[in-house]
Formats: C-alpha cells, structure tokens, sequence
C-alpha cells in the first residue's frame, strides 16, 4: 500500500498495490498493520458501499457522537472526495483538502507517440473493454513524478 498525507495531518490517501494476471486481479483493501504504522490504529467496525450517477454531489457529512472515519474507494469512475476538518482544537481547523479518487487510469494501447508494436493484423480489431478503448495518449495521461 502507498500511504500519501495530505494538508491534514489526520487524511491519508490510501492507495493499494493491484496484482493482476490472467485469472483477474487482487489488491489488499484493509491491513490492521499497515494502517496503524500509519497512524491509523482503528477499530473497523463497518463497511458501506454507495453508487452515484454522473454529477451527483454528496453533502459533507459528519457526526457530533459516535463519530465514524470514512475510507473511500472508487471501483468505477471517479470522485472529487472532500475533507474539511471541524476540530476547533485543531491547528488546521476550517481548512478543507480535495483529492481526485478514480478507478486504475488506461494509457491507450494504440498510442502513437508510443508506437507499439502489437503482433496482430488489424489492431483495430481488437475486442476491447471500455475502459481500455478510452485510454488516454500517454503525453495527457497521469504519470508519476
């Protein structure tokens, strides 16, 4: 897992690693130990799942008691999750962070700049899944620093 923080000390971008292979893939969703080295020594008591059709906002949504942290995990598409720190205690008290949570990212297979050289006749051809024929060219796509 790759664990970023962010402006707020106490919101972490959680970002697993994907193993993939012929069969499908896996990914770890929850780790006791890797969350606490990161600070995150939680007590996991519940796991909700939610779906939203395109431009649908979701308030910011809090509790007084019972408080609950949340872990967002997109399987599809994407959102622009938000986390606004109401400690009046906390240094960083009214400030807010963004991140941009989306499902793995796709460098198109036909690329021209890359200019793969696929052993197959007609490339265009090819069955592929949605996500793949919206790959985008690698000189627009996300990249690592």
């Amino acid at each position: 897992m790759k664990i970023t923080p962010t402006a707020i000390p106490d919101v972490l971008v959680i970002e697993p690693v994907v193993f993939a292979d012929a069969r499908g893939f896996f990914l770890e969703t929850w780790n006791r130990r890797k969350f606490s080295e990161a600070g995150l020594d939680l007590d996991f008591v519940q796991d909700n799942h939610s779906q939203s059709v395109k431009n649908t906002l979701r308030g910011l949504h809090y509790q007084l008691q019972n408080t609950q942290g949340k872990l967002v995990r997109v399987n599809r598409g994407e959102v622009y999750d938000i986390a606004v720190d109401i400690r009046r205690s906390s240094p960083t008290f009214g400030r807010w962070v963004g991140e941009v949570v989306s499902a793995e990212r796709c460098i198109a297979f036909d690329d021209p700049d890359l200019a793969i050289d696929w052993p197959v006749k007609d490339p265009a051809r090819l069955i592929l899944s949605p996500k793949d024929r919206a790959g985008k060219p690698l000189k627009t796509a996300d990249l690592f620093p």
